[in-house]
């Protein structure tokens, strides 16, 4: 019987193969499979061979008796311009038909020994190529995870967000100079009503005063400075001034001063609002600081991930070419 070993007939670019071809050293083990004692005696024992030796010797004498009279061996020398090899199975037999029934018999074990050798390979590639291909996926959602652990971290700091944090800044900082005005205003206010002139009647000591003064004039028309009546008037007029200069002093109104509380009360939740706008100011100014170099660290964790995904799909097509190959 003849073997014909060739390389594999589907193009490369339609299906890349993740078997090795066939050697000479391939095929001779494959021969030593073929020649073991285990097949030879299933052979004997199909074919009903040396019944009357496997009575009285040992079956592995027999066995060797069995394999000294089968050649396997290359009908041809092989070149390296060569993409097949032919092999030759000869075994020796008084009964012609026997002779061709253990030949065909070692044929079809040459050609399973080398579809389990080749599917045995392409199943391992595979399982190789699976176990790389998990091991892709799971970095790459072990990156994922480290991403969204990183952009909650950084949640408002991160490029994206650059824009909104300017124009949330620039907000902030016209709301605190609205405030800013306000309490001014408030306190333009309060300076008003607190020296707004006050319109009263006379009181009792300035109507005195009055009389008093009139009376004093009355008294140096007639009499001198030495006069008594003289200088008692005038140390009379000099208490009264006294007593009417400091019932002069300014006097706010309880009306007047229950809206300059009112003002104040305004001015105290104004200024509250302002320290709470100058801390969220300060705090975006922070952000905003930061965000070059968040940027830069989002930067690097996108190209590890386009970097793991790339390896993941490569694997993902390998596995399935690998799939493709050993399914045919």
């Amino acid at each position: 019987a003849t073997v014909l070993i060739t390389s594999q007939q589907m193009p490369e670019e339609f299906v890349r193969s993740t078997v090795r071809e066939d050697t000479i050293a391939n095929i001779n083990a494959m021969v030593g499979r073929i020649l073991s004692n285990e097949n030879l005696t299933r052979i004997m024992d199909a074919n009903d061979l040396y019944v009357d030796e496997r009575k009285t010797a040992p079956l592995l004498d027999v066995a060797a008796m069995f394999r000294a009279h089968i050649v396997v061996a290359p009908a041809s020398t092989p070149s390296r311009r060569d993409t097949s090899l032919i092999y030759s199975i000869t075994y020796d037999s008084d009964n012609p038909k026997k002779a061709a029934d253990v030949a065909n018999a070692l044929a079809s074990l040459f050609i399973e020994q080398s579809m389990a050798r080749r599917n045995e390979q392409a199943s391992s590639a595979t399982q190789f190529l699976r176990r790389q291909l998990e091991q892709d996926e799971s970095q790459m959602r072990e990156h994922a995870t480290h991403i969204a652990d990183f952009q909650r971290e950084h949640r408002g700091e991160l490029p994206s967000e650059m824009q909104n944090n300017v124009r949330k800044l620039d907000m902030l900082t016209q709301q605190r100079q609205d405030i800013k005005n306000e309490i001014s205003t408030h306190e333009s206010r309060i300076l008003t009503l607190s020296s707004a002139p006050v319109k009263e009647e006379k009181s009792q000591n300035e109507v005195l005063l009055e009389t008093t003064r009139q009376e004093l004039a009355k008294q140096v028309a007639v009499n001198t400075e030495e006069h008594p009546n003289v200088i008692a008037l005038r140390r009379q007029v000099a208490e009264l001034e006294k007593v009417v200069a400091e019932e002069k002093k300014p006097a706010i109104p309880p009306a007047t001063e229950n809206l300059i509380e009112a003002e104040r009360r305004s001015i105290t939740t104004l200024k509250k609002r302002l320290a709470e706008l100058e801390a969220q100011i300060q705090e975006m100014s922070d952000r905003i600081d930061r965000m070059p170099a968040v940027a830069e660290q989002s930067a690097s964790l996108d190209q590890k991930a386009q970097v793991l995904r790339e390896n993941y799909l490569n694997s993902l097509r390998k596995v399935e070419e690998a799939e493709q190959a050993e399914s045919l």
